[in-house]
């Protein structure tokens, strides 16, 4: 997988391991935008009074219009992939299909859920899947992040949520659930651990380690650069 040195431009937050290395991240949780943008989005404020009202009022009409579960479609065989010694060098991939993404699904009530079927069942290990969420409340282009990993990069076994901060957020409630037959995981976090927030934004990626190579896809775009992520529509809290 990554080289350590390099480990960190793509897909899941540091490893204290890494940080004397100058070890950067897998989807970058202070310095990421959108897929669909060149800017940096990493932080911006409204600090006028008339600004920040005429934001809450767009935020309460977009709630008002969002639906309350999605379902998107990815294009399948948009996978990219690079090789452990040059992450910068990530380049389509059509074969793999464990971190291929189908269809991305998500609702929004006293739960946010969250499930990614892909082309085939992802592997037991060596794999993770990267949610953020945004709810509109923070500073940055996403609020939260949640880790699901199976010994990939250096990570370990978990389900982790974490803020734009990057510090663990500690809630009850977090859940996945796997379904090899359906090639599906359903990741589940409860809606007060978010802030209860009457809307919400999501990108997810899944990734794939597999000898020297780690293979990485956005659900929401074809050309990932291992860095940032794009997101869903706004999402209505039912």
């Amino acid at each position: 997988m990554i080289i350590e040195a390099r480990l960190r431009t793509t897909l899941i937050a540091p490893v204290a391991a890494f940080a004397a290395v100058g070890a950067m991240t897998l989807i970058s949780p202070v310095n990421a935008a959108p897929a669909n943008t060149s800017a940096n989005m990493s932080v911006w404020a409204l600090s006028a009074h008339a600004a920040a009202s005429a934001q809450s009022a767009s935020s309460a009409h977009a709630a008002a219009r969002a639906r309350s579960r999605i379902s998107h479609k990815d294009r399948i065989r948009d996978v990219r992939s690079a090789a452990a010694d040059n992450t910068t060098a990530l380049k389509r991939n059509k074969r793999n299909k464990t971190a291929d993404i189908v269809t991305v699904k998500a609702s929004h009530g006293r739960k946010l859920v969250v499930s990614v079927k892909t082309r085939k069942a992802m592997p037991k290990s060596h794999m993770g899947v990267v949610v953020r969420v945004k709810t509109g409340a923070g500073e940055g282009n996403y609020d939260f992040q949640l880790d699901f990993t199976r010994n990939i990069l250096g990570q370990g076994n978990g389900l982790t949520l974490r803020n734009y901060s990057y510090e663990p957020v500690t809630c009850g409630g977090l859940k996945v659930k796997r379904s090899k037959a359906k090639h599906l995981i359903t990741l589940t976090v409860p809606s007060r651990c978010i802030g209860s927030p009457q809307r919400a934004k999501v990108g997810l990626a899944t990734i794939v380690e597999k000898s020297d190579k780690v293979f990485i896809d956005d659900g929401f775009d074809t050309t990932s650069n291992g860095v940032d992520l794009a997101r869903s529509h706004w999402i209505r809290r039912r």
